[in-house]
């Protein structure tokens, strides 16, 4: 198993999945339990399911502290999504910075992504949040144009934050582009799609 964009449940079948480096060797028989768990909590968190996540994020645990330090950064990157969703904001963030940190000195598995992943999800969180929505605006800017096939999503993000800073006709930008790269999504890009198509229509009105 490879992860992809798709693996994360943030990619449709519109898209092409991603080229990564060339990974070394793959971990050893038995030993991909806890990236396992790790990647099902990364798909529980992104559709909200703290419940599911908080099962994976303990099986990884369990298991983690034989496997890689890409793996175990991976994981508490995670527990950062998960203070967040909770209510812990600033406790999140810290810890999703720690796991970036940890996740760029990491050597590389094969099951483990790059740190692009981390990148957009930490950025995104900068983003929802008033106190660092500025730093997360710049961080999804400066994500534009690193991987194609994932840069319809950091759009959408960014027209969600520039529109709450208030930057209408910036987040206007960002939307259109999103709806026109989505145009034949299915599944969640569809409803993502929707959702952009709403936000044109009412900053139109707006403004």
């Amino acid at each position: 198993m490879k992860a992809t964009a798709e693996t994360f449940g943030i990619a449709g079948p519109e898209f092409l999945p991603p080229v990564w480096p060339d990974p070394p060797a793959p971990l050893p028989a038995g030993e991909d339990v806890a990236w396992l768990a790790v990647v099902q909590a990364t798909l529980d968190l992104t559709h909200g399911d703290t419940s599911s996540a908080v099962e994976a994020l303990a099986a990884a645990a369990a298991a983690s502290h034989r496997f890689p330090p890409a793996v175990e950064a991976s994981r508490a990157f995670q527990v950062g999504r998960l203070q967040i969703l909770r209510g812990d904001v600033e406790g999140g963030l810290r810890a999703m910075e720690a796991g970036l940190r940890a996740a760029e000195i990491a050597p590389m598995v094969e099951m483990a992504p790059p740190t692009f992943f981390h990148r957009i999800f930490l950025a995104e969180a900068h983003a929802e949040h008033p106190p660092t929505r500025g730093r997360g605006i710049e961080e999804l800017r400066g994500l534009l144009g690193c991987c194609p096939p994932i840069e319809p999503l950091i759009r959408l993000y960014l027209g969600r934050a520039l529109e709450a800073e208030g930057q209408q006709r910036a987040a206007l930008v960002q939307y259109g582009i999103f709806a026109m790269q989505t145009d034949r999504a299915e599944g969640s890009l569809a409803a993502m799609n929707a959702e952009a198509r709403r936000a044109i229509k009412r900053l139109a009105v707006e403004g």
